[in-house]
Parts: C-alpha cells; structure tokens; sequence
C-alpha cells in the first residue's frame, strides 16, 4: 500500500484510511479482529434515494444529461457480490488478517458501460451516448468547469486495481 506513488486523491484516501485501521489493530487492536474488503466501482440495484457517485452518473446518462463519455477505464463489481464477501469477510475464520479485492477482474471503457445499458435496457436507455470526447476536450472544458476537474485528472488512467495476491474465503 505504497501511497508515496502518484495516485488520484480518491484512491489515496481509501489506502490511507485502510492502512490506519491496520495500524490501530497493531497498536491497540487486542483481540480485535480486521479484514478488509476492497471494492472497485459498486454497481446494481437502488434501494433508496441517496446513492454513490457512479450510479448517479449512470442516472445521467440514462437521462441524457451526458451528451459524451469521457475516455476513462475502470473496474466494476456489484453491490450484491461485496454483501456477499463482507458476510464472508466476517463469518469465515481464515479470513482474519486478510485484505479482499472485489473486482470482476475486466476493465470497462465509460463508453463500455452506455454500450451495456443501451443492450440491456432497450428504450429506457434511448438517452444513453454513443460517443466518446476527446481528452482534450474535457481538459479544456475542466479550466472552466469545476465539476469536470476531477474527470480530467482521471484520463488515461486505467483505474482497474493490480491483483498482488488472490484469496478468497
């Protein structure tokens, strides 16, 4: 979990506050157990109106208030798999002490998820874009849009995790 790497400040946030909880245990954690899971981007189903930063960009595109994609890979997995290692994480004896990737192992393109949404959800998806912009574009824009300065710091990243060592409970 080397931090001194340049990473996004998301990503760095999650390894920082990982590596906290792994200090507590060996300091002052006693007889308390740590295993940790990790997931990549959480996609499936909704269950209220609150939700996380991805699903609200698929909310967008579905809406059609995305015209273009950005040119950004990442990693996916759903909600329903990471329920399902963290009630592994927390029942299983050999899982004490160990670090969980939730990852489906692929990375997908922004452009990859519209493919998959317009495939799956026929008309409800009519919205959904069928074009990338180009890096420069956004980067351009992001000069003068706040809200894209994190998309531009994104671009060209492939944000799918490097699996060191797999395990599974």
């Amino acid at each position: 979990m080397n931090t001194e790497v340049k990473i996004h400040p998301y990503q760095k946030s999650k390894t920082l506050a990982e590596k906290a909880a792994w200090n507590f245990i060996a300091t002052e954690g006693k007889d308390i157990e740590l295993a940790a899971v990790n997931p990549v981007g959480i996609m499936g189903p909704i269950y209220g109106k609150d939700y996380s930063h991805s699903m609200k960009i698929i909310r967008q595109m579905l809406d059609g208030e995305i015209k273009a994609v950005a040119k950004i890979l990442s990693g996916y997995v759903d909600v329903r798999d990471v329920a399902d290692l963290h009630i592994l994480a927390t029942t299983k004896p050999d899982a004490k002490g160990e670090r969980f990737l939730a990852t489906t192992g692929e990375t997908l393109s922004m452009l990859d998820v519209a493919t998959i949404l317009r495939q799956n959800l026929g008309e409800k998806a009519a919205k959904v874009p069928t074009k990338e912009l180009p890096n420069f574009i956004i980067r351009l824009t992001a000069i003068f849009n706040p809200s894209l300065r994190i998309i531009a710091t994104l671009l060209g990243q492939n944000m799918q995790p490097v699996i060191l060592k797999q395990k599974s409970c």
